[in-house]
């Protein structure tokens, strides 16, 4: 076998899914030989979530180890299987695609079936406490395979003393979910703390669930408070990273997460962001429960990041190594199977 590991993802590098498997293959190349592939047979996302796959089944000829980066159709699933026998496939579920599709649960024991039937499938998540759910849910064992991130660049940390503003972002697909307006209203408490003038950033491109009601709360609250609201189109990955480092500060209150690209994007731009718990490697103490009760509480988290850039950063990193060592091994136990 010329390859080690072949990961499979649907096309669109600017998407988190595919971003997190490029990000992934630099993270395990030093130690295996890793190959990374899109299909366009297993792009989910085609017609509204509708059931699309390719007539031309992918025959993987030159590895006996793939793992496919979910949500894919089921039928998708099944034919690569079954023209692969002796392949050994693991579908990795990230949380967010999965759970915030209307079929998402439908979707999953659809997976589960297949797993049932074909004996060179297994399943996984990105999410530690996902996959144990998952498995308690369904009565099929779903490994833990966690998205990990090496960082190329390490910038000088930003000092928000002599700034005119206060930029601040929450970046990802507006949905309940990820909890734009709690971010909001989170940076507009910090700014009051700062008296800077408030500049909030979010995505313009697709919404998820609850999407359309999340913008107008953002959109009403920021035109009374006078914010200056910026939608940010990201279609590439340069223009997300440049997004991402043109902030003072990220927050990201999201109500659950697999590992969130946004947060290690700041790391890797010189940006250190407030956090829910759903981010689980993230510093102890930029992370706060995502409720409106605990506003006053992350703002003041959100002061000490601006206050102590460095420090934050080198936590941050600090924190992205270790969660890198832990998924290491997850994959290694893995390939070395």
């Amino acid at each position: 076998m010329s390859t080690d590991l072949l990961l499979i993802n649907r096309p669109g590098q600017w998407t988190a899914t595919a971003v997190a498997d490029l990000k992934l293959e630099e993270a395990l190349s030093p130690y295996f030989r890793v190959k990374r592939i899109e299909d366009t047979g297993c792009d989910y996302y085609k017609d509204d979530y509708g059931e699309r796959w390719s007539n031309k089944v992918l025959k993987i000829t030159d590895c006996d180890r793939v793992v496919v980066a979910a949500p894919v159709t089921a039928k998708w699933l099944e034919n690569i299987c079954k023209a692969n026998p002796k392949v050994r496939f693991v579908l990795n579920n990230h949380t967010g695609p999965l759970l915030q599709n209307a079929n998402g649960i439908k979707l999953l024991f659809e997976y589960v079936n297949l797993a049932k039937v074909y004996a060179n499938l297994r399943l996984a998540s990105i999410s530690e406490d996902a996959a144990s759910w998952f498995t308690a849910l369904t009565g099929v064992t779903f490994l833990w395979l966690p998205d990990m991130y090496c960082l190329t660049e390490f910038p000088s940390p930003k000092e928000y003393v002599n700034w005119v503003d206060l930029r601040i972002g929450c970046f990802g697909t507006v949905c309940c979910q990820k909890n734009q307006f709690l971010a909001l209203k989170v940076a507009i408490r910090l700014s009051q703390i700062v008296q800077k003038q408030l500049r909030f950033y979010v995505s313009d491109h697709r919404l998820g669930v609850g999407g359309e009601e999340v913008m107008s709360c953002v959109e009403n609250a920021c035109k009374s408070y006078g914010v200056e609201l910026t939608k940010r189109k990201l279609d590439t990955r340069s223009q997300v990273l440049e997004a991402i480092g043109n902030l003072h500060l990220s927050i990201y209150p999201s109500h659950s997460e697999g590992f969130h690209l946004g947060t290690a994007d700041g790391i890797e731009m010189g940006v250190p962001s407030v956090v829910s718990t759903a981010i689980k490697w993230a510093p102890a103490h930029w992370k706060v429960e995502a409720s409106d009760l605990k506003i006053e509480e992350m703002a003041a988290v959100g002061y000490q990041l601006l206050r102590y850039p460095a420090s934050a950063l080198t936590e941050g990193r600090m924190a992205l190594l270790d969660h890198n060592t832990r998924a290491l091994k997850q994959w290694k136990e893995l390939l070395n199977a």
